[in-house]
Order: structure tokens, then C-alpha cells, then sequence
């Protein structure tokens, strides 16, 4: 610190889903990882989380109490959602996402899925296999011209 810097600490705010208010702040220790959020649980029940930071999001989750977690990305139309390997629809409040999930282990899910994406990487593999076999024969067609 010096004189023309200042280290300030952001407040944490439950969201209205949970609370049924605005700015309310969290002042315990509740589950949060920056993927998923939960005031009704700890640091300590999230046992397990991986992810490829962009179409994957997995937790695993001690719960204590049945709950909903936040999964605190924008909820594009794309995500699926899943508990303990089944399909689930959230609740959408306020551009989040609530997965319910009930008291024990569940492992939540969040797994984007495009089929146009899908589509549009086979159309561009097709493509570079086409050309790079075209150029094999152009260049087999070459060497044997050479000979």
C-alpha cells in the first residue's frame, strides 16, 4: 500500500433466489468455487470439481441439506444440466442457474452442447482432409512426372 493505492475487499452478496432480498450480505463461509455457489453449504462440501473452462463443469457436492447450487455462468440455451447422471431443469433467476439437489453425494453436471458446432467441425474436418489428400496427389503426381 502507499499513498496512491487502496487494497479494498469486495462484498459477497447472496442472491435474491435464495434470500427473496437484494444485497444481502454473505458474512460465513458458504460454498463457493467462482462455478457454483451455495449459502446452505461450506468450502468443504464441494469434494471435487473439474473442468475444461469453457463446455464442462463437473462438482461434486457433500450436501448437508437438500439445496440449490448457482451455477454462476450466464445460463446459455445450450447448457444441459445434470444430478447424479439425470437430466435436470434449473431455475433461471437474475442470469443464473439453480440446480437442486438433495441431502448426500450428487454430482452436478453442466455440459454445453451445440449440434450446429458439431456440425460445423465435421464440415472443416471434411475440408482439410480433402485438401491435404488433394495435395498428396498433386505432389504423388509430381514425383512420379520427375521420374
Amino acid at each position: 500500500m502507499d499513498s496512491t493505492h487502496q487494497l479494498l475487499k469486495l462484498k459477497k452478496f447472496i442472491p435474491f433466489y435464495y434470500t427473496g432480498e437484494y444485497f444481502v450480505e454473505d458474512k460465513k463461509d458458504s460454498m463457493d468455487n467462482g462455478y457454483f455457489y451455495c449459502p446452505d453449504l461450506g468450502n468443504e462440501d464441494l469434494t471435487d470439481f473439474r473442468t475444461d473452462k469453457a463446455t464442462y463443469f463437473q462438482a461434486q457436492i457433500a450436501a448437508k441439506v437438500d439445496s440449490s447450487i448457482a451455477f454462476l455462468l450466464y445460463p446459455n440455451k445450450y447448457y444441459h444440466y445434470y444430478v447424479n447422471g439425470k437430466e435436470v431443469q434449473p431455475s433461471i433467476q437474475d442470469m443464473q442457474a439453480f440446480i437442486p439437489v438433495s441431502k448426500g453425494n450428487n454430482v452436478i453436471q453442466v455440459i454445453y452442447k451445440n449440434n450446429l458446432d458439431r456440425i460445423k467441425t465435421v464440415i472443416f474436418l471434411g475440408y482439410y482432409c480433402f485438401v491435404a489428400v488433394s495435395m498428396a496427389v498433386v505432389a504423388f503426381k509430381w514425383v512420379r512426372k520427375r521420374k
